[in-house]
């Protein structure tokens, strides 16, 4: 997983997180959990990359999972 980093505002998170997939064409109702690396510095509301059926796409973390 890459990022682009949180608002300067955001909690950093670290840990398993839910994370919306951009992907218009498909029907996707749910977010994902993906394991997310400190190191990344991400928070809510980032921008990440993410491997999804075998290709790396891009999703915003939503934050994490209970």
């Amino acid at each position: 997983m890459s990022s682009a980093g949180p608002s300067p505002s955001a909690a950093v998170l670290q840990g398993p997180v839910a994370v919306c997939i951009d992907r218009p064409v498909l029907a996707l109702d749910r977010p994902f959990t993906y394991e997310l690396d400190p190191a990344l510095g991400a928070g809510v509301g980032s921008l990440v990359q993410v491997r999804f059926h075998g290709r790396l796409v891009r999703g915003w973390v939503l934050g994490p999972t209970g």
